[in-house]
């Protein structure tokens, strides 16, 4: 809870102990105490004093003292000093909307940095249903081989698993996705290596192959 917030409610606990308060706000209110001990302590010490009200009487009340000589003086040095401490929350807002908007530009320098070139290799599937048109595209990160799948003719709604096959014959999966009516685009990243790479593939939820493309060896090697 913000303190902004604490003060914006503990300004009606008076107002709610005596049932001055409308529905939306008595609601907000409740909400708040839910999550808030310290305006709910702050609401048990209130409510002797909202109960004693009920059983005071007007007629019975004298007249009102007379304030002390130095409140005028108190409360010009409180507002005074509400003042400063005002300025010196705005001083640090408008510090801190600077050093922002220096993280946000250098942001965008490095976004519009452009990044090293990334080989990629296109693959055909070899193992491929009738009606369905794929490719799969592998990009070299250092961290692995990412795998774009494009893929139009699945039965849509149905999830498949896609997933990279080592050299030892390991099915390495990446991920799944769901099939759509029109071109589906599915990125999904590996820590396989390239080197070690010799085929992606796709397989429905019984794990029968319905997509299967052969890596061939990369050109260096």
């Amino acid at each position: 809870m913000t303190l902004e917030a604490c003060r914006r409610w503990r300004e009606l606990l008076g107002a709610y102990l005596l049932g001055q308060i409308g529905f939306e706000e008595r609601a907000g209110l409740e909400a708040h105490l839910d999550g808030c001990a310290e305006c709910r302590a702050e609401l048990a010490e209130l409510r002797p004093v909202a109960g004693a009200l009920d059983a005071a009487d007007p007629t019975h009340l004298g007249s009102p003292p007379s304030p002390p000589a130095e409140l005028a003086d108190r409360v010009f040095a409180h507002v005074h000093t509400a003042r400063r401490k005002e300025r010196r929350r705005r001083w640090a807002f408008r510090v801190g909307a600077g050093i922002a908007a220096a993280a946000v530009a250098l942001s965008v320098a490095i976004a519009l940095k452009p990044e090293p070139r990334v080989e990629r290799e296109v693959f055909a599937f070899k193992t491929i249903p009738a009606g369905v048109i794929a490719q799969a595209t592998l990009y070299h990160r250092p961290e692995g081989v990412e795998v774009w799948l494009q893929v139009k003719g699945l039965t849509p709604g149905a999830t498949y698993a896609v997933w990279v096959e080592r050299a030892a014959g390991q099915r390495v999966p990446l991920g799944t996705f769901n099939a759509i009516a029109g071109n589906a685009h599915v990125v999904l990243p590996s820590t396989v290596q390239r080197l070690d790479a010799t085929a992606v593939g796709v397989s429905d939820t019984e794990g029968h192959i319905v997509l299967r493309a052969p890596i061939t060896p990369p050109r260096s090697a």
